[in-house]
């Protein structure tokens, strides 16, 4: 997929947490999405994964019962992104959900990927503590196994303002450089064009030391036993490696039509030096390259995007090159969640769905937390209105008698719950 065409779609891949009720929090995700859309103009589509394993145990997993409640979970979770949606879409942004019962988590992102065909894919950046590439976890397998570009999002909510692009992904001499490279720099000046945010190209290359083979996960080792050698032909070798990127470096600007000062060049592994640059200049985003590599290619060879991803506080936005993505094989089609009722009408505009304020409070299809959002949906309208009509505004059909049942709505709705339930945040509360 190339990365230089125009962003139309990206898919947003969200936390299971974030499809809790009971556990709202600031959604940097959700910010950066929403930054996104507006900045390029192009539309969102929500994904999120369910699965509970204590529904497919053995024999079981396929009891009618059992996938009733499955279905009864997908469409219950369903229902919550749909709220999202909804206050997404009242910031003027096209948005789109899907809600599927999928397992495992990886594999679920991928099987998404390739029916959405989405031009970027956000997820908020969870795993870190790189080890020589041994563990596995969703992150650092999206990053080598997705079609499409990948961005990772940080903790931060602050706006893109300084993009840091690194530039150079191969580590031989003769081929600093690769078609990737380009990809990475016009992806990148896209995104700082769109963000109206500063952009700093960085090289870095690597003085040869015999042991790039540990590079990728001890860059302060190479350091330290490459300083002392500076004498003969070892430094004959780094001013070599020095001079030869100096002058791909050249190349490489000329070919963009920019000067070769606007590339800022640093000797290191890029898995110390971008962290490093990125810390200096505040970045909000790296742009990176990503190779196709398979788990055991990630332990044998040198890598950067893992470390960098691990070592870096900003979000970071993976290019992928153009090997063929291996999307994994579900057993059998996966569930797909409906919300049980139009939320997006229910949520707009509840007094003309519903029939009466109790009505919101004894919908047991809906969970307790988007009924009582409704509910204040509901009793904002009236407000509204009976303002406007003290101000000699029209008269309309209000009646304070509407008040009162939502009032009566609410402490019905209170009651039904368990005691220790404690009032809860729907997902469109996240902010």
């Amino acid at each position: 997929m190339s990365s230089t065409r125009k962003l139309k779609r990206a898919l947003v891949v969200i936390s299971p947490d974030l499809v809790d009720p009971g556990s709202p929090r600031e959604s940097a995700l959700i910010s950066r999405a929403l930054e996104l859309a507006k900045a390029s103009g192009c539309e969102l589509e929500l994904f999120h994964a369910c699965y509970d394993p204590s529904l497919e145990q053995g024999m079981f997993g396929s009891d009618p019962a059992v996938l009733d409640e499955k279905q009864r979970v997908t469409n219950r979770e369903a229902a919550l992104l749909a709220e999202l949606v909804v206050r997404l879409k009242s910031e003027g942004v096209t948005v789109h959900h899907d809600v599927r019962w999928d397992h495992p988590r990886t594999d679920a992102i991928l099987r998404k990927i390739e029916d959405s065909q989405p031009d970027l894919v956000l997820k908020e950046s969870r795993e870190h503590d790189f080890v020589m590439g041994l563990t596995r976890n969703t992150d650092w397998d999206l990053i080598r196994k997705s079609p499409a570009n990948v961005w990772f999002v940080s903790g931060s909510t602050a706006p893109v303002s300084t993009v840091t692009t690194a530039i150079g992904i191969s580590t031989r001499n003769d081929e600093p450089f690769s078609a990737v490279d380009y990809d990475v720099f016009r992806t990148a000046a896209g995104m700082a064009k769109g963000f109206n945010a500063k952009h700093y190209p960085v090289h870095a290359f690597q003085a040869p030391s015999g042991m790039a083979m540990y590079a990728a996960y001890a860059p302060d080792m190479v350091a330290a036993v490459s300083a002392p050698a500076q004498s003969g032909r070892l430094a004959r070798d780094r001013q070599q490696v020095a001079a030869a990127h100096g002058r791909s470096i050249r190349a490489f600007a000329d070919s963009l039509g920019i000067a070769a000062d606007e590339i800022r060049v640093e000797e290191g592994h890029r898995a110390e030096v971008l962290p490093r640059v990125a810390r200096e200049l505040e970045s909000n985003l790296i742009v990176m390259g990503a190779r196709s590599l398979s788990r055991w290619a990630r332990v044998v060879r040198p890598v950067t995007a893992e470390p960098v991803l691990a070592e870096t506080p900003c979000d970071v936005l993976f290019v992928k090159d153009d090997a063929e993505a291996r999307i994994p094989v579900a057993s059998e089609p996966p569930l797909r969640g409906t919300p049980p009722i139009d939320l997006e009408r229910a949520l707009t505009d509840p007094q003309a769905f519903f029939g009466s304020p109790l009505s919101v409070a004894s919908h047991e299809q809906i969970s307790p937390a988007l009924r009582r959002r409704i509910l204040q949906i509901w009793e904002q309208y009236v407000r509204a209105q009976m303002t406007a009509e003290g101000e000699g505004g029209t008269v309309g059909t209000t009646s304070v008698d509407v008040m009162d049942e939502i009032h009566a709505a609410k402490a019905r709705l209170l009651c039904d719950e368990p005691p220790e339930a404690a009032p809860q945040r729907s997902l469109a509360a996240v902010r």
